[in-house]
């Protein structure tokens, strides 16, 4: 069965078990991936939109933080030329950061413990600025 959701795009939603249709999504993920556009003491904001997530159509994200939260810095690196082969835990480093290293326009991945399906905001238990 297909839905128009705006003038130019269309979705397919899937009859499943019973009456119940699927988005076409898995039932539960744990993460969004997006760009800062708000940050407080204790509320991340960003952009997700919806060719790198699992969502309908861009979306705005509200992930609060506490003290419990870790922020990290996901270090890729432009080339792997100077790698040998089976050096792989070296092509990708992690760096402990601060909230306060958090900055608007920063491309981030927020994590949280709990299923985030439907979820606009929840509580990031890790947020990693990707690199």
């Amino acid at each position: 069965m297909m839905n128009k959701s705006d003038g130019n795009k269309e979705t397919a939603n899937i009859v499943v078990n019973k009456g119940e249709v699927s988005d076409g999504f898995p039932k539960e993920f744990f993460s969004y991936a997006g760009t800062v556009i708000s940050i407080t003491d204790d509320v991340l904001v960003l952009n997700a939109p919806a060719s790198k997530n699992y969502l309908q159509q861009d979306t705005q994200i509200t992930a609060n933080f506490d003290d419990e939260t870790v922020f990290s810095k996901i270090i890729i690196p432009q080339s792997t030329s100077g790698f040998e082969p089976g050096q792989s835990g070296k092509l990708f480093l992690r760096e402990d950061l601060t909230a306060d290293e958090v900055k608007i326009g920063d491309q981030v991945t927020v994590i949280a413990f709990e299923n985030v399906k439907g979820k606009t905001e929840f509580l990031a238990k890790k947020i990693e600025i990707n690199g």
